[in-house]
Order: C-alpha cells, then structure tokens, then sequence
C-alpha cells in the first residue's frame, strides 16, 4: 500500500517537473530571440553612423538627377553601392 503511494507521488512530481521545464525553456527562447533582434538593430544603425556611409550618402542626396538610371549614366553606381550594403569595404 505504501509502495503505491510513492509511485503515485514520484509519478506526478516527473511530470509536474517536465511541464514546469517545458514552460521555462518556451520563455528562455522568447528572450533568446528578442536578444537576438536588438543585437541585429544595434547592428545595422552602428553601420549608418559610420564616415564612408555619411559620405556616400551625402553624395547621392547632394547631386541632383531624374532617376536611378540617370545617375548611374552621369556618376556611376559605387555611391549607391555602397549606401545599399555598407558591410562590404
């Protein structure tokens, strides 16, 4: 009888323990992933403050052109290159 009772207690206790373990790893993994989103965003605007960025940008805002196209014809395209993807060097 009291060998039923044990398990009883034991049996329930494991899956109290896996729902309670279940429940913390969802909410690790929502504040992992907002981590992970902020990282990125501090990123990417660090990038925008940087000399060759301001450079180029000033550049293509200072020039005056109809379009895209017509600014490649007159200046090329390695201002607007490197606006678009200010990782590369």
């Amino acid at each position: 009888m009291i060998d039923a009772g044990y398990s009883l207690y034991f049996s329930s206790s494991t899956a109290v323990g896996v729902i309670i373990g279940v429940i913390l790893a969802i909410l690790e993994l929502r504040n992992i992933t907002k981590t992970r989103q902020m990282e990125l965003i501090m990123a990417i605007y660090s990038l925008f403050g940087t000399g060759k960025y301001i450079g180029a940008w000033e550049k293509i805002r200072t020039r005056e052109t109809r379009d895209y196209d017509g600014y490649v014809k007159r200046h090329g395209s390695a201002d607007f290159m490197q606006v678009a993807s200010p990782l590369k060097d």
